[in-house]
């Protein structure tokens, strides 16, 4: 058995640590825990870990402010997959599945994951995209490199994914084998499920599982909608969306494969920046990219309603942008399942949502992705979005009614032209952006 920990919530969020033999990991805040943690509320030995065989189990070294799991105080128990650990501030997703020998094959009349587009899944007609001419070669300060994360104690590796609080996760998925796929390391955990690593066991090809959480997509109908409408978007395409192969439901579980961007998303470039934000012609770029997208999303009667630094992946290779999610926001609308636009459900993405979407406004359109791509880049440059305060209701305050501070009197290296394009992406009415992401995307070819 594997045991992972990831950090949902706390100062070390987004952390991960596994112990993939039999072993042990001490938690707390000393020095010679393999799992050391900043949060002041944790004490110096909080808790220890222990992996035997099939069994994984949980022991409170008499904390000072305890320890709880799915919110009650423990003292030594059994832990299981999905399970909640709270260390004082700090909150702890458990994830355990069998190792690659202990592997149960999958009978063969196990339903396929895919399913072609039929008449009951009908193929969508796309327009011609929006395909912007080669970009001039303009020299960019180099992305941050990647940074190697140091091994802990007891054989403990730590990596970083992405993670949200919130939400448990869905069930385990059994031997982490998913019909042809190999699932592998979470390298995402959000607001609506959480996303795997994985590799298809015949062609060998690297693929990005999403796994949703049950009570994102009850059973029934909501679910049925949710997989109609995700299959007729397998043949929408374009260079800067992330392109979707297959989706539907399995074993009681909703899933989605895509393609596997190796690369990082703009919010973790920005947070490697520490909060300087990123150079300013790695911004244009990213700009170009996800207006170029957001033009094909426009052609095709699609609105995304999620744009922000998270949804944004840079691939490592060749620095393409890749927009992600656009099929899912139309298809969680479309099954009522998941509104993205109710901002009791988004407090995570309230920075970047516009005026009329906090309204809920109808006829919520283009526009609204142009001011969150607005509020998305404010934040790569200057580290934090333009408008954000102690509470939920201040920012929605601020969004509705305060203009955002000058971004050059932050960052002066930022081109007064790339300033004037932001702040008229973050306009309070919509007729005063772009008009369509096309017309950014020209006014993004700026000469500097």
């Amino acid at each position: 058995m594997k045991c992972e920990l990831v950090i949902s919530k706390g100062p070390d969020s987004e952390q991960r640590f596994e112990i993939a033999a039999e072993g042990e990991l001490l938690l707390g805040r000393g020095e010679d825990c393999g799992v050391r943690l900043r949060d002041p509320s944790v004490s110096r030995h909080q808790c220890r870990i222990c992996l035997e065989a099939d069994r994984v189990t949980l022991i409170d070294l008499s904390s000072r402010w305890g320890t709880l799991v799915n919110g009650r105080s423990i003292k030594e128990g059994e832990l299981k997959s999905g399970d909640h650990i709270t260390l004082g501030d700090t909150e702890v997703i458990v994830l355990l599945s069998s190792l690659a020998e202990d592997t149960t094959l999958p009978p063969r009349t196990r339903p396929m994951l895919d399913q072609e587009p039929t008449a009951e899944f009908p193929q969508p007609i796309l327009d011609e995209p929006f395909v912007p001419p080669p970009l001039p070669n303009v020299a960019m300060t180099p992305l941050p490199a990647k940074k190697k994360s140091p091994k802990s104690m007891s054989a403990a590796t730590v990596t970083q994914p992405k993670s949200q609080p919130g939400f448990h996760p869905p069930p385990a998925v059994v031997d982490r084998r998913f019909g042809e796929l190999n699932l592998e390391s979470v390298i995402a955990i959000g607001r609506t499920g959480i996303v795997y690593a994985s590799t298809n066991l015949e062609s060998g090809e690297k693929l990005a599982v999403k796994i949703f959480y049950p009570e994102v997509l009850p059973e029934g109908e909501p679910r049925d909608r949710f997989v109609r409408a995700m299959r007729t978007m397998i043949n929408a395409r374009h260079d800067n969306l992330v392109r979707l192969h297959r989706a539907g439901s399995q074993r009681g579980i909703c899933y989605t494969v895509s393609e596997f961007i190796d690369g990082r998303s703009a919010a973790r470039l920005l947070a490697a920046s520490n909060g300087a934000g990123l150079d300013w012609q790695t911004v244009r770029h990213i700009a170009q990219g996800v207006a170029s997208a957001l033009q094909f999303a426009f052609q095709n009667n699609f609105v995304h309603r999620n744009v922000t630094p998270s949804n944004i992946l840079i691939r490592e290779s060749d620095q393409a942008v890749k927009l992600g999610d656009l099929a899912l926001s139309k298809a969680l609308i479309g099954a009522n399942a998941f509104d993205v636009t109710r901002t009791n459900s988004v407090l995570g993405q309230l920075s970047y949502l516009s005026p009329e979407q906090i309204e809920h406004a109808p006829g919520q359109n283009h526009l609204s992705d142009l001011y969150s791509l607005g509020a998305s880049l404010y934040e790569l440059l200057t580290g934090h979005p333009p408008f954000h305060g102690d509470s939920a209701s201040d920012v929605l305050r601020q969004i509705q009614s305060r203009e955002p501070e000058p971004i050059r009197a932050s960052r002066p290296d930022v081109p007064a032209e790339l300033e004037a394009i932001i702040l008229r992406l973050l306009a309070k009415q919509p007729h005063d952006r772009f008009a369509t992401p096309m017309d950014l995307w020209s006014e993004l070819q700026f000469k500097s």
